[in-house]
């Protein structure tokens, strides 16, 4: 993974404020408490950005979200040293497109930014019930793009490039994150056994096949 201290604060925090913003397909949010970045140390903040952005990739229902496209590039920039073959050349890609949207979000989101440790300290003096929320049914359904990729990398012939191009436009409906993230995993010497069972590779050529 890339050093912490390489890491520019504003650009890891823009990463955090995005995952804190993402919702389910319903319009409820995935975090029940906002991931602070506020007070907190650099170190604690790329952990808790690592565990949250992992467990969303995770879920029954991940192809169904939108993860911010900065988002996926600052994971993706976070891990480029893990990476094989033509891979680097991809995450040098991620990191720069990062770099730019970072400096638009931080913009946009300047006259907007909420003091976390404030906003905690304000206790309500007549605390209403909170509403029962019922829990999203986990699909037992397979999801289909997940499923797509597999078949492309169980061919042995195309480019991780290939691969998520084809499955952009094979499900122009989803999230193209998801599609990256689902590639991301499958490389994952983390991740790919566990979610799929095998780890994916790149050799010389570029090309992505099953290890």
């Amino acid at each position: 993974m890339k050093e912490v201290a390489e890491l520019e604060n504003g650009h890891l925090n823009v990463a955090i404020r995005g995952l804190n913003d993402m919702c389910d397909a319903a319009g409820n949010k995935l975090l029940e408490k906002n991931l602070r970045y506020i007070g907190v140390t650099k170190e604690d903040r790329v952990k808790t950005f690592v565990e949250a952005y992992e467990a969303f990739a995770n879920r029954t229902d991940a192809e169904e979200l939108e993860f911010p496209e900065h988002v996926v590039n600052f994971y993706t920039m976070l891990f480029k040293d893990e990476l094989e073959g033509g891979e680097e050349e991809e995450a040098a890609e991620a990191e720069a497109e990062y770099e730019e949207e970072a400096e638009e979000a931080e913009a946009e989101e300047a006259d907007d930014e909420i003091d976390e440790e404030d906003e905690e300290e304000e206790e309500p003096e007549e605390a209403e019930p909170e509403p029962e929320i019922k829990k999203p049914r986990k699909s037992s359904r397979k999801s289909e793009m997940k499923e797509y990729i597999i078949k492309l990398i169980d061919q042995g012939k195309w480019t991780r490039k290939q691969v998520l191009d084809k499955a952009v436009a094979k499900f122009p409906k989803k999230a193209k994150s998801t599609a990256r993230t689902y590639i991301t995993d499958a490389l994952s010497e983390k991740y790919g056994v566990k979610i799929f069972g095998k780890r994916a590779k790149v050799n010389e050529k570029g090309i992505i096949s099953w290890s």
